[in-house]
């Protein structure tokens, strides 16, 4: 009886952090933490995709193939036939970070050693997930923008759990989903093979995965993206990979820290991540050596699995050497402790909090219904704080800091919100510009959100084109 209601408590617990995943990225939402950059690009994406405009990017101004190979996108372009609206990419990164949870409680079903933990197995696997929510490079995934990478998380966890279970038809069903999700993904799928050699001793299992990977990076990276690019790709000079030494280091111990340095006892299982972490070390882009944002998603499921088979060598050690038994147990305690110190105390709760909508939030979204129902072939330019919010249509174009009066076309409506972030515009100089432009009018001024329209004379029927909700 005793141990049944344990495991209701574990179960509930589990439940309880995949939920807060979610809620975590609909407070996101509805607080105004979104911006073009890039939770903006992927709904518009959705949405053109939705309308058969394929993988057009308003935002970018052109396929955004040439610059992410991202198909996996599509699997939202259903959802915005009915919902044409970036909650439906939160909810599905919400869901998406959750159900990994979930996978990797179920990885660790295999791989934790039932004898050696006895009764304290679910309560020691709960305690994982619970790193896990708080390790930097897992949960900042989560709090990131929105990126198919982090979407496909589960599908790694799937297919590790799927090479556990021996379940190759599983494998088989998820791979192509995981090479989806971005160019550098096919690195994951050489991951697995590399679990698969140097874990399971399934070598000619894990040079088929590793092929695999190989063979698609190569046609992805120089055939397919290519056929969409009119340049050179435009993240081709971040390649730098003796730059940044200092910090390359520093980034390499902060992911195992964090774990308590748990993956290095269960090295054969970390090299899994190898291929992944070596393209971050292969750039001089500063950001890509910041746990605070996405860059380390798949990374950290990598990672995480490889920290169980470490705990699992860890009571390996208690047997051989008499360590206290209670050591693993700490060494999971210390971990939770390093993760939340080092990731600032940053979680999705922390988030939750922070982005908690207030009145003014609430009445923004109410003055943006409107615009938000505008037809689909109305132009909107928009400050990239609220362009996530607008631009599921035709014509959007996200205000930069280069725009010029020329750019406006007869009939653009241009939004502008003090409520709302932007770190490409001074949006007190871009309104102050645009009210002392002659052919621009102010059509509806509040304290929230200001709207202009640049008039057009030869067509005095369009001079309204939003109509009060």
């Amino acid at each position: 009886m005793n141990e049944t209601r344990g495991n209701v408590w574990v179960f509930g617990g589990l439940c309880l952090l995949a939920l807060l995943c979610v809620v975590s990225k609909t407070t996101q939402f509805y607080g105004f933490a979104l911006n073009d950059y890039d939770t903006g690009i992927y709904s518009n994406v959705a949405w053109n995709l939705a309308n058969g405009q394929g993988f057009h990017s308003d935002v970018l101004g052109g396929s955004h193939l040439a610059v992410h190979f991202s198909p996996l996108t599509a699997i939202f372009a259903p959802f915005y036939t009915l919902f044409p609206t970036p909650m439906v990419l939160m909810i599905g990164q919400g869901l998406a970070v959750g159900i990994t949870l979930i996978l990797l409680y179920r990885i660790g079903t295999h791989l934790l050693d039932r004898s050696a933990f006895g009764a304290r197995r679910p309560w020691i696997l709960l305690g994982f997930c619970l790193l896990a929510f708080v390790y930097g490079p897992f949960t900042n995934a989560l709090l990131s923008h929105f990126h198919p990478p982090t979407v496909a998380m589960p599908i790694l966890a799937g297919c590790l759990l799927a090479l556990i279970e021996r379940r190759m038809w599983l494998l088989i069903v998820l791979v192509p989903l995981l090479i989806a999700a971005k160019e550098n993904a096919p690195l994951a799928v050489i991951g697995l093979g590399i679990y698969a050699a140097l874990v399971q001793d399934r070598w000619s299992t894990g040079s088929i995965l590793a092929a695999i990977g190989l063979a698609s990076l190569a046609v992805i990276v120089l055939v397919i993206m290519p056929a969409f690019q009119d340049t050179d790709w435009v993240l081709a000079d971040r390649l730098a990979p003796f730059a940044l030494l200092g910090k390359k280091t520093l980034y390499v111990f902060l992911l195992v820290l964090p774990l308590a340095f748990l993956p290095l006892l269960g090295w054969r299982a970390a090299m899994a991540a190898l291929p992944l972490i070596t393209v971050n070390l292969a750039v001089g882009y500063e950001a890509q050596l910041d746990l605070k944002y996405h860059y380390n998603d798949l990374i950290s499921v990598f990672l995480l699995v490889a920290a169980m088979h470490g705990l699992n060598r860890l009571v390996g050690l208690h047997r051989a050497f008499l360590i206290p038994k209670a050591r693993p147990a700490h060494a999971l305690a210390l971990a939770v402790v390093l993760a939340l110190l080092l990731n600032k105390g940053r979680t999705p709760i922390t988030d939750l909090v922070k982005h908690w909508p207030t009145p003014e939030h609430w009445a923004l979204h109410h003055e943006l219904a409107p615009y938000r129902k505008a037809p689909p072939d109305q132009a909107i330019l928009a400050q990239s704080g609220l362009g996530p919010y607008v631009s599921s249509r035709d014509r959007y174009v996200m205000l930069r800091s280069t725009w010029d009066e020329e750019d406006l076309l007869p009939g653009d409506l241009i939004l502008l919100s003090d409520l709302a972030g932007d770190y490409l515009i001074n949006i007190e100089a871009t309104r102050a510009k645009l009210d002392a432009l002659d052919r621009v009018e102010s059509i509806e001024r509040s304290e929230l959100l200001t709207i202009y329209r640049v008039r057009d004379e030869k067509d005095e029927r369009r001079t309204t084109l939003i109509t009060d909700p």
